[in-house]
């Protein structure tokens, strides 16, 4: 399953495998607070509380990104309107 990861990472950025590879070790090496993250929103689901992360910030920020990929395709810039998705 890593192996299909790291093909689908190095296609998507043009970037060589081995590349992504070593990334992805360092990553693992480096906990940047996602472990942590993750724990803290599964604890949340399990005992009812809240996410710790807003809906409206994961569905805004998503958005984005996918703004980002679409003027790097297009080679110009992306008008991004959050209010379209309930966000204001």
């Amino acid at each position: 399953m890593l192996k299909r990861l790291f093909d689908i990472l190095s296609y998507r950025c043009s970037v060589s495998a081995p590349l992504w590879i070593l990334f992805a070790l360092a990553i693992k090496l480096e906990d940047r607070g996602h472990v942590g993250e993750l724990r803290a929103t599964v604890d949340a689901l399990k005992n009812g509380r809240p996410s710790p992360i807003d809906f409206k910030s994961i569905v805004a920020t998503t958005v984005t990104t996918f703004a980002i990929e679409e003027s790097i395709t297009k080679g110009k810039a992306v008008e991004i309107n959050l209010s379209e998705w309930g966000i204001s």
